[in-house]
């Protein structure tokens, strides 16, 4: 025998042992579907009879998929044409999803069939979790190791404002508030060291507008377990954070309500018999400096007595009458008061009143929030300040609004604004704003704060009056 015969023989035993032992299953079938051969894997996978039993390979196809596997092996036998065909076959008691290699010989065709279950079960499991994080109110979205951002669900977009499109491929950089640096720097490191960690934290949104949020993140590996980023949920908690101040607010409350009916009874009583007996003082006396004296006492005992009429009606519910009132109106029957206030101290007042629909008000208590949010922002401005009053409506809402251009709220103090006793200023007692509060609740307002190195602007929305 020839060396290259022997070399031939010896590379097709190699060929025969390799399809014979290759994982896939595989065989040849004639045009009729009949099963020329098969090698161990088809054997086991569908169960075929013995190899001197002749089987055909339609009868472990799907009957949904018969027609179309018999016409594939009729006419690729007879042609140069390479197909896969995606097909159900059984294997056991079970039909599995297969992808079907077949390839054309002279009147048969060498198939190879791969299982496609486990492929199919992934994507159908990748599909579940997709529409699990894209029905999530929770932000999802993943990082990879350098803080840039892979992947954006329906939600991230919705408390971000970012799109997907605008979103991916950025650092999550663009998410940080000023001076966040740090804190973006030290979550990338966790990231790179596969650590899962959860926070409490504050991020901005497109529009700069800051949000709360809790944030937990995961590692993500691959299947060799090679470390590619982190997965990030951020749940927004602005309205929570904003649930438990006024918890704490409302406690507050409580206590101050039971403080104030003991000051009521406690200081009041000797204050009235000091304010007679000034009354006396006065009377019988001629000399003008005493009277001044006199005078300057009487003012200040006025001024405790409306502290502390102010601080017994903390925590109570107060029933108003509320009607119809036009807000343009009713600040343009302050506007003189207002006016005068302003030029004492060397500011300006400007109006900018628009005619809008009704609001069901208190007209006193309107009066009241005006005054207060007026001279609040007086103070908070330099000489020759201005402080613009406006009113304008908007989607079936009525807004008044109180802007001056002071120097803006810190982060800290914004946070406390409302509280009852706190106050920036040296001789303030804190109870205006609160009372601003109070008196926006009691007419269904609502008071927001927008505030900045330019000024701060008080947003009292009423519903308008049907």
């Amino acid at each position: 025998m020839s060396k290259t015969k022997s070399e031939f023989r010896h590379r097709s035993r190699q060929v025969n042992d390799f399809l014979r032992n290759l994982t896939d299953p595989m065989f040849v079938a004639a045009k009729d579907g009949v099963i020329l051969w098969a090698n161990e894997s088809c054997r086991r996978v569908f169960s075929l009879p013995a190899a001197a039993s002749p089987a055909s390979f339609l009868a472990y196809v799907h009957p949904d998929n018969q027609a179309q596997v018999r016409y594939d092996l009729a006419t690729l036998c007879s042609g140069d044409l390479v197909l896969t065909r995606e097909t159900r076959l059984r294997s056991g008691d079970a039909w599995l999803n297969f992808a079907l290699d077949i390839y054309p010989a002279v009147d048969y065709c060498y198939c190879l069939a791969h299982d496609l279950t486990r492929q199919k079960t992934f994507e159908e499991e990748k599909l579940q979790l997709l529409s699990v994080a894209e029905a999530s109110l929770d932000a999802i979205y993943a990082l990879d190791t350098d803080g840039h951002i892979r992947s954006w669900n329906r939600a991230a977009v919705s408390i971000f404002g970012y799109t997907e499109e605008e979103a991916i491929g950025r650092n999550v950089e663009i998410l940080a508030l000023p001076g966040q640096k740090e804190e973006i720097g030290a979550v990338i490191q966790l990231i790179r060291q596969g650590a899962s960690y959860g926070y409490e934290t504050v991020r901005q949104r497109k529009n700069r507008e800051p949000v709360s949020l809790f944030i937990t993140m995961a590692p993500i590996r691959d299947s060799q377990g090679v470390l590619l980023g982190a997965s990030v949920v951020a749940r927004d908690i602005t309205a929570l954070q904003k649930q438990k101040l006024e918890m704490t607010r409302l406690d507050r409350l409580n206590t101050f309500a039971e403080l104030a009916s003991v000051i009521s009874h406690e200081v009041r009583n000797p204050m009235t018999t000091i304010g007679g007996f000034l009354q006396m003082l006065q009377k019988k006396t001629r000399d003008k400096k005493q009277l001044e004296y006199f005078s300057i006492m009487a003012e200040e005992l006025k001024r405790v007595n409306a502290i502390l009429s102010e601080f017994i009606t903390i925590g109570r519910t107060k029933e108003v009458k509320r009607e119809k009132q036009s807000l343009k109106s009713i600040i343009i029957s302050m506007a003189p008061l207002l006016e005068a206030d302003a030029a004492y101290q060397s500011k300006i007042i400007k109006f900018n009143l628009k005619d809008t629909r009704e609001a069901f008000v208190n007209a006193d208590e309107i009066r009241q929030l005006v005054l207060n949010l007026t001279r609040n922002g007086l103070e908070a401005m330099d000489p020759n300040g201005i402080l613009e009053i406006k009113t304008a409506s908007k989607d079936n809402k009525v807004i008044l609004s109180v802007k001056d251009s002071g120097h803006g709220i810190t982060e800290e103090n914004l946070e406390k604004l409302g509280t009852a006793f706190f106050s920036t200023k040296e001789s303030g007692t804190g109870l205006g704003l609160y009372v601003c509060y109070e008196i926006t609740q009691r007419n269904n307002a609502s008071l927001n704060v927008l505030t900045g190195a330019d000024g701060t602007t008080f947003m009292v929305t009423f519903p308008a009056a049907v």
